[in-house]
């Protein structure tokens, strides 16, 4: 059911003992649990402990507290369902050839065959913001508040929102009617064997979920997962102390952005300068020594 990459692997990071404890502290046991922030402090307080010692867990910021946690090819996926009533003949049948429709352009553009790279293609792709199948996490919750706050500021949305999931209680498979899966069909991966320099400052890993047949094949959201809303569960019921939401106030932007810069976490130190910008200059100091 799972894609298996080289540079792209199963998280197997077992949880610390401190991560565990804030998990159990603030789920009490429970799958999913959200929690509405409206002060700094309270915020400051939640959070502090998982600055250090955070292992095992990863985090997501986003700006509205309303997005569910669908990857950016599973969202376009709903759309085309939106306008149409259903999904196209050709879709279809991308989806179920289990093909990620940017992994396959990008070799096509690249002219690249086999599968030895999909992997880091396929994490590179969606850090530049192509519509794959891989949701962004982070394993710093420092950078997943930067996230939240910096597009939370928008009169558009009252609440940023911060996710903080536990791995291991999502990558864990049983075996259910001869298939061996996880209770929300989806697993984290991390990459291995590669270095992205944007990727590696924003401790960047992923959530993949596996495109799947023509019977409900729009996947369910991790976070309805954990709710325990999706039919299919039945079998297979969320684990506790799995998926924890914190829902801050839009308010509260200026002064998490003010810390976080503080802690040397800036939109310079987030998207460093890529080979790209690095080449062209050397270029132009080359031409100017040629010139001179």
């Amino acid at each position: 059911m799972y894609s298996e990459f080289e540079h792209l692997q199963p998280v197997t990071q077992e949880l610390s003992d401190g991560s565990e404890k804030w998990m159990r502290k603030h789920l009490n046991d429970r799958p999913y649990f959200v929690k509405r922030i409206r002060t700094y402090n309270e915020l400051s307080e939640l959070l502090a402990p998982l600055r250090g010692d955070s292992a095992g867990l990863v985090f997501r910021g986003q700006a509205s507290w309303r997005w569910k946690l669908y990857s950016k090819y599973e969202r376009a996926l709903q759309e085309v369902d939106k306008r149409t009533g259903n999904i196209s003949h050709r879709g279809r049948k991308i989806h179920v050839e289990n093909k990620d429709p940017a992994l396959k352009a990008i070799k096509r553009r690249l002219d690249i065959h086999g599968a030895e790279y999909d992997g880091q293609l396929l994490a590179v792709l969606q850090h530049y913001g192509a519509s794959t199948t891989l949701l962004d996490w982070t394993a710093s919750v420092d950078v997943a508040l930067f996230f939240a706050a910096k597009y939370s500021a928008s009169p558009c949305t009252k609440y940023g929102t911060v996710f903080i999931c536990n791995t291991q209680r999502v990558n864990k498979e049983r075996n259910v009617d001869g298939e061996s899966r996880t209770f929300c069909g989806s697993k984290f991966y991390e990459t291995n064997g590669f270095f992205d320099q944007r990727l590696h400052v924003q401790k960047g890993l992923f959530l993949m979920t596996p495109l799947r047949g023509l019977s409900g094949f729009i996947p369910s959201p991790l976070d309805d997962a954990a709710k325990g809303k999706i039919a299919e569960q039945s079998d297979m019921p969320p684990p506790s102390n799995t998926l924890f939401k914190v829902n801050f106030s839009r308010s509260l932007c200026s002064q998490i952005l003010d810390d976080l810069e503080k802690r040397g976490v800036t939109y310079e130190t987030l998207f460093p300068r890529e080979m790209e910008d690095v080449c062209k200059q050397v270029e132009l100091d080359i031409l100017g020594k040629l010139s001179g």
